[in-house]
């Protein structure tokens, strides 16, 4: 009639019962004027009538030959033992569908196992708790609407119609047993307090704390025994494990993870790295949507430790952890793994373990957060290792003692990353993001860097010595962010090139260091950037040793140094002073003047976006680091941009058949390294015009036979060398360029300097005018109209005449002084004459 042996479709079976009962009603309307019993069974009939709603085998005339859910009592019973068919879930249905009163969420989801029968491991009292005629867990096993409770309800489902009261969860414990055993026999804590008080998210989900204390745990504050959402567990949410533990345990709530949380383990994460581990899954560990979840590592009530409940025990092998970060394994093998190298148990976690009972992982990690202890205020993608590595924390022997480390807390806008470049970028807090921190360049679990120590690449402890670079060649791991410098390769920068054995400052050959490690350190370096380069042994000038960075290129040209072939000379480019007022850009003219003022020491010519050959190279003024291909004096220019009006002129030799011109421009003149004199000459002059002034002989060593000037060689006429600049009325009268020169010019003798200047073959060129008169009045002379200059006083109405004509073969009158017997003397007449004595 009911039960699994009633056959019918299910809304058959939900009304099947309550039509019956309607039926009999009925039956008792029609035929109630014409029975006639006495009051006792008259008593019956009426009970029969009401209670036989439910209890459809009081009546025998609805026996059907079927077998029923609990045994049919073929006695014309009143309130007997037996129960009847009420306990079967239609009969159930067929009042609380919604019309009489709403528990539909019974029939929804998930419920409490029915129609099997109990474990062997439970023993249930079957006088209280009644079974099926098949041994079975049915409804009527925990219900009887003959339990209604008194008094005011709060949760109808944990209070009615139970077989016995349950606020705490005593029903459930009945069969159940030892479920309130606590942690040391696995299970989760019963009957403690909730601190923070019972979640209101968790009450909406119909679960409830004990009655006892008001926030106590219970069973019934994660299980649900009707309208679950998982069969198995019974807990009201399908998904989103970690958030509903969480709920209580807010402290380890990875979902809503803050600053205690850092670095814990990731949740609700598909687990597509690998297979999740057969061991796991046989300890209970369930994956939640194939993701990760807090069930994935915790056994809730067979767990395998006494404190985290964990679905295996953890080891001082980590073997829970390493069970899927089997990547992980190579660590037992490294310096970090201090089960080998903190043997005097220096290093305590957050939870003042050692790493003999905290475990490999545990010394540094928990699943719900980094386990060593961080300074406040600093990024914990950097702290996370500083708690172990960084200078002045006592932590072992593995500080980095050193000022310098490389930036981190940084993007890769300062650098010149690959697309590829494959390095993991993080924010602040160790989440995937964009600026460079610790683990950008080192896997601490890993050992992929290269390999140092004994040739088996192993230390007297076995472990292998490395640096836990995330790329083995040092070299490449540089290039994956810093492309442009790496053109130093293969050129003369490169140390592997060096012809003198090279080592810095750690000792490390280049085949060690890697071209970049030659010159950096990463950490523990000098400030500012980790020089690996021993200092100068030369004591350099204040203005040369201020700018550390001179020391960058000084460090190695330097006698017996790898440079010793490039030396700067004694008198090189003037270093420390900053460009001339008004002869460079705005932003060079506040920057002293160093080496890298002109030289990038990474790039062997400009432009240069491929290594270089793999050979040492012959340098040029295109070349030799240089920051500007300075052929055209375009270096230069940046800083003197007055004289770098003499490019394109008649003194630009650079395009001249009888000079060098890789030279260029400038360097047809001048030499930055190396120069004879402090004009920073560039040509040697032993043995040109000796008997001449040295400062004639700058200009005069082209303007002579067989060389560029040659057209314009001094021929006959110069100013008389023996008069000297010495009369100070005169010297105030000089209308030269530079009045202050001029006047510093006391005792000094007249030079081609006086009058010109080799850079501007014209005044106009100072005022950038357009349209520039070339003749030879210009012809790079200071002074522009001579009859308003000091040379009217001595050659009165003929000085436009002399100074169109000076160095030109051509007859002067013979009043002219440079034909006087005393050429001396009558220039001391002039003077006298122009005294008015």
């Amino acid at each position: 009639m009911s039960g699994r042996g009633w056959n019918g479709d299910n809304s058959t079976r939900r009304w099947r019962p309550l039509l019956s009962a309607l039926t009999l009603a009925a039956l008792l309307l029609l035929f109630g004027g014409q029975v006639q019993a006495h009051p006792g069974a008259l008593l019956e009939e009426s009970s029969k009538r009401e209670c036989a709603v439910c209890h459809v085998m009081w009546m025998d005339e609805f026996k059907q030959e079927v077998e029923t859910l609990i045994p049919w009592v073929g006695d014309n019973v009143l309130m007997k033992s037996t129960y009847g068919l009420v306990s079967d879930e239609e009969m159930c249905y067929s009042c609380h569908d919604g019309y009489i009163a709403d528990s539909r969420y019974v029939w929804t989801g998930k419920r409490h196992t029915v129609f099997e029968k109990p474990s062997e491991e439970m023993e249930i009292d079957e006088r209280r708790f009644p079974l099926s005629v098949n041994d079975e867990i049915y409804c009527g096993t925990c219900h009887t609407i003959h339990s209604a409770q008194s008094g005011e309800v709060e949760e109808l489902s944990y209070d009615l119609f139970l077989r016995m009261e349950n606020p705490n969860s005593e029903m459930c414990m009945a069969c159940h047993q030892d479920y309130d055993t606590g942690p040391a026999k696995g299970r989760h804590s019963v009957g403690e307090e909730i601190a923070q008080g019972f979640p209101g998210d968790l009450r909406e989900l119909r679960l409830r704390p004990g009655r006892k204390m008001a926030e106590e745990v219970i069973c019934n504050s994660c299980h649900v025994v009707h309208g679950a959402k998982q069969q198995e567990s019974l807990l009201p949410v399908a998904a989103g494990m970690a958030n509903f533990c969480g709920q209580c345990h807010e402290e380890q709530n990875i979902r809503q993870a803050g600053e205690g949380d850092f670095l814990a383990h990731v949740m609700d994460v598909d687990f597509d790295q690998a297979e999740f581990p057969a061991a796991l899954e046989e300890a209970g560990a369930r994956l939640e949507d194939e993701k990760l979840t807090c069930q994935s590592c915790h056994n809730i009530h067979q767990g395998q430790d006494e404190e985290a409940l964990l679905v295996m025990a953890d080891t001082r092998e980590s073997d829970l952890c390493l069970s899927c970060h089997d990547s992980k394994k190579v660590i037992k093998d490294t310096p970090h793994n201090l089960l080998i190298t903190d043997l005097e148990l220096q290093l305590q976690n957050l939870n003042e373990q050692h790493v003999a009972d905290a475990g490999l992982c545990g010394i540094c990690h928990s699943a719900h957060g980094w386990q060593q202890e961080m300074r406040a205020g600093e990024d914990p993608a950097t702290e996370a290792c500083n708690t172990c590595h960084a200078p002045g924390r006592g932590r072992l022997e593995m500080e980095l003692a050193g000022p310098y480390s490389h930036s981190v807390g940084v993007n890769l806008d300062g650098a010149s990353p690959r697309d590829d470049h494959g390095l993991p970028l993080y924010n602040h807090d160790f989440t995937p993001g964009d600026k460079i921190y610790c683990n950008t360049c080192h896997d601490s679990h890993q050992s992929l860097g290269q390999v140092y120590g004994t040739p088996e690449g192993r230390d007297e402890r076995g472990l292998i010595s490395t640096r836990f670079l995330r790329i083995e060649d040092f070299t490449e791991m540089c290039s994956r962010c810093h492309t442009d410098q790496m053109v130093v390769e293969g050129a003369n920068h490169d140390p592997r090139l060096f012809e003198l054995e090279y080592r810095n400052i750690r000792g490390e050959k280049p085949g060690m260091s890697g071209a970049c490690g030659a010159c950096h350190l990463m950490h523990e370096g000098p400030e500012p950037v980790g020089f690996a380069v021993a200092p100068p042994e030369v004591t350099y000038p204040e203005a040369i040793s201020r700018n550390p960075e001179n020391f960058y290129c000084l460090s190695c040209h330097e006698e017996n140094r790898v440079g010793r072939e490039r030396l700067i000379g004694e008198i090189s480019h003037p270093m420390g002073e900053k460009p001339e007022e008004s002869e460079s850009s705005e932003e060079l003219a506040d920057q002293e003047v160093t080496c890298l003022s002109c030289h990038d020491v990474h790039r062997w010519a400009p432009g240069q976006t491929e290594p270089g050959p793999g050979y040492l190279l012959e340098g040029d003024v295109s070349s030799s680091f240089l920051l500007v291909d300075n052929r055209g004096g375009e270096l230069c220019a940046q800083c003197h941009r007055t004289p770098a009006l003499v490019i394109d002129s008649d003194h630009d030799l650079s395009a001249h058949a009888g000079r060098a011109m890789e030279l260029g421009v400038c360097e047809q003149c001048h030499a930055p390294h190396n120069a004879h004199g402090d004009r920073l000459w560039g040509r040697d002059l032993a043995g040109v015009l000796p008997d001449d002034k040295e400062q004639n002989r700058l200009c005069l060593d082209c303007h002579r036979p067989g060389e560029p000037g040659e057209d314009s060689r001094v021929s006959l006429y110069r100013h008389p060398e023996a008069l000297l600049l010495t009369d100070p009325v005169l010297l105030a009268r000089l209308d030269l360029s530079d009045p202050e020169k001029t006047m510093a010019a006391v005792e000094r003798e007249f030079v081609c300097a006086t009058c010109h200047d080799p850079h501007i073959w014209s005044r106009q060129l100072l005022a950038r005018e357009d349209k520039v008169i070339t003749s030879p009045q210009q012809a790079f002379l200071k002074m522009g109209d001579p009859a308003a200059t000091f040379c009217v006083d001595c050659h009165g109405s003929q000085v436009r005449t002399k100074y169109l004509f000076y160095h030109e073969e051509k007859a002067r009158t013979e009043d002219s002084p440079y034909y006087a017997d005393d050429p001396v003397g009558a220039l001391r007449e002039l003077l006298r004459r122009f005294r008015g004595n």
